[in-house]
């Protein structure tokens, strides 16, 4: 009787734990680029852009968007995983002001500095813009 209802607890517990696998979604990861109150952008990388977002406006995000006042979201861009969005955020912090300025207002760009980096980007471009 014991062995019957450990084995019955044994397989309800593969069960759910099979369900939630199936429930469970990758984090969709985005590089993107916000411009500050003196005029300079910040690229940064994050799973969550909503919250990413409330910290910089209330002054709880990068150190340096804090100190620069942020502005509005310029530009991001979804990447295919962690990986790609840490390699992306750090080839556009080596960018000059003036080709991070070309990918906000050209944000297809992005696919031409991806394949000199060697970076894998989603097959569809997906981008947003303006976000206050």
């Amino acid at each position: 009787m014991l062995t019957q209802t450990v084995q019955a607890s044994s397989v309800s517990i593969e069960k759910l734990f099979i369900e939630a696998e199936d429930t469970v979604q990758a984090p969709v990861y985005r590089v993107y680029l916000v411009r500050c109150c003196n005029g300079s952008l910040y690229c940064g990388q994050t799973a969550n852009l909503e919250a990413r977002m409330k910290l910089h406006q209330t002054g709880r995000g990068a150190r340096s968007v804090r100190l620069a006042g942020f502005q509005c979201l310029a530009q991001s861009w979804i990447v295919s995983s962690r990986r790609d969005a840490l390699r992306l955020e750090y080839a556009i912090k080596a960018l000059p002001k003036a080709q991070k300025e070309a990918l906000v207002i050209e944000p297809k760009h992005l696919k031409i500095l991806a394949t000199e980096k060697g970076i894998n980007l989603p097959e569809t471009l997906s981008t947003s813009e303006g976000l206050q």
